[in-house]
C-alpha cells in the first residue's frame, strides 16, 4: 500500500487521532488526551498546507476548533463522539480502497 502523505491519508490518520482523543478523554487519561490532541493538531496543520485543500480551509478550521473542544473537560459543543467518528469513516474507507487498488 502507498502511504504517501496525501490529504486523504492525513484525514484518515486524523480520524484515528480524534478517536484516540475521545477514548482517552472518556477514560479520564488527561496526559494521553493532550498528547493525542497535539498530534491531531499537527496533522491539521499538514492538511492545511496542501494547495488542493485551500477551498476547504473553513471546514478544516471548524474541525480544528472542534478538536480544541474535545480536549476540554467541559466542552461547549454538542457534537457526539459517534458523529465525529462517523465523519472520518469515509476517509479511512477510501484510503483502504485506494490501497487495495479498487
Amino acid at each position: 500500500m502507498n502511504n504517501a502523505r496525501t490529504p486523504l491519508f492525513l484525514m484518515a490518520n486524523l480520524g484515528s487521532e480524534v478517536s484516540r482523543v475521545l477514548s482517552c478523554r472518556d477514560k479520564g487519561q488527561k496526559v494521553e488526551t493532550q498528547q493525542a490532541y497535539e498530534r491531531a493538531q499537527r496533522i491539521v496543520a499538514q492538511i492545511k498546507e496542501f494547495p488542493e485543500m485551500k477551498s476547504r480551509l473553513m471546514e478544516i478550521e471548524i474541525l480544528s476548533q472542534v478538536l480544541g473542544e474535545l480536549q476540554k473537560e467541559h466542552s461547549t459543543l454538542a457534537i457526539s463522539s459517534q458523529h465525529l467518528r462517523e465523519y472520518f469513516q469515509p476517509f479511512a474507507q477510501r484510503l483502504l480502497l485506494a490501497g487495495a487498488g479498487i
